[in-house]
Parts: C-alpha cells; sequence; structure tokens
C-alpha cells in the first residue's frame, strides 16, 4: 500500500488545527505574542522576586501559566502541521522557529525556579497562603 499525499486524504480523516488557529497568519501573530510576552515577564521579574508580596507573587504565576500555555499551543500547532505533511517546507519552518523560540524562553525563564528556591523559609510561608500554596 502506498503512502497518500496530504492532499489525497479525505478531509474528513485528516487532523483540523483550526481548533488551535484559523490559518498560519493567526499562528504567526500568536508566536509573536508568546515573545512579546516572554520578554515582558523576565524584565519585569527577574532578580525581583523577593520583593513580591503574596499577590504580586499569584500575579506572577498567573502571568507565567499563561505563557506556558500559549508557547504550548503556538508549539502544537507548529508541531501537528508538520506532522501531517512531512513535505511541507513551510511547516518544516515553522517546527525549527518554534523550537528556536522555546529553547529560548526556557533558557530566558530559568531564573524562575532559583529565585524562588532562594527565598526564605518565612517568605514562602507568608506567600503560600495565596492560591498557589
Amino acid at each position: 500500500m502506498a503512502l497518500l499525499k496530504r492532499s489525497e486524504v479525505p478531509t474528513e480523516l485528516t487532523w483540523d488545527l483550526t481548533h488551535l488557529f484559523a490559518d498560519d497568519k493567526h499562528y504567526e501573530s500568536a508566536l509573536s505574542e508568546v515573545i512579546k510576552d516572554g520578554h515582558q515577564f523576565v524584565s519585569q521579574y527577574r532578580d525581583k522576586i523577593d520583593s513580591l508580596d503574596r499577590d504580586g507573587l499569584n500575579t506572577m504565576l498567573d502571568a507565567y501559566n499563561d505563557l506556558i500555555r500559549d508557547l504550548r499551543r503556538v508549539s502544537s500547532y507548529a508541531n501537528l502541521a508538520l506532522d501531517v505533511d512531512h513535505t511541507d517546507q513551510e511547516a518544516g519552518r515553522r517546527r525549527l522557529k518554534i523550537a528556536k523560540v522555546a529553547t529560548e524562553l526556557q533558557k530566558d525563564l530559568s531564573f524562575l525556579t532559583s529565585d524562588l528556591l532562594a527565598l526564605d523559609d518565612s517568605k514562602l510561608a507568608e506567600l503560600s497562603a495565596g492560591p498557589y500554596g
């Protein structure tokens, strides 16, 4: 049995990536937002976590969760688009780009764990009374 080209597979048997993004333009826009939000998060919170009160920490953790959720969404779109058609060069370009963006973002966000671990016990006890505690 020969492997069918993507264009030969009935649409109802293919993944519908429009549930993630309507088209590549919307994907690119979302990717740009993830990059912008990542830079903003780093500039807002790097070396500042120890000065946050409980509400500030909860706001930071909400922003982090939103950023990771959005990164996963654009990553899923890029990866699934290539998985449905490995001959699609544009999909291959998107996958390489999202891999680079994700790696850079993870590197930039690596401060978060060490900064949280550096908090003293009394500060952690104060902060743990919030929704993430």
